[in-house]
């Protein structure tokens, strides 16, 4: 899986990308359930240095 955050924007820009559940958590230094959370329920969240953002998860080929 790659997990993409991107801001709130019109645009959506793409401020980080993790390989895994445990990259992303150390990137938004929040504990696995509560990404897990965020991802399912398609929530905006500001774990991302404070900065109003969504993750998305995408399926690698």
């Amino acid at each position: 899986m790659i997990y993409l955050i991107a801001d709130t924007s019109k645009y959506e820009w793409p401020l980080a990308t993790a390989g895994s559940l445990n990259e992303l958590a150390e990137i938004c230094k929040a504990e696995i359930p509560v990404i897990c959370r965020v991802i399912r329920k398609k929530r905006t969240t500001k774990l991302f240095h404070g900065v109003p953002a969504k993750i998305y998860k995408f399926q690698e080929d």
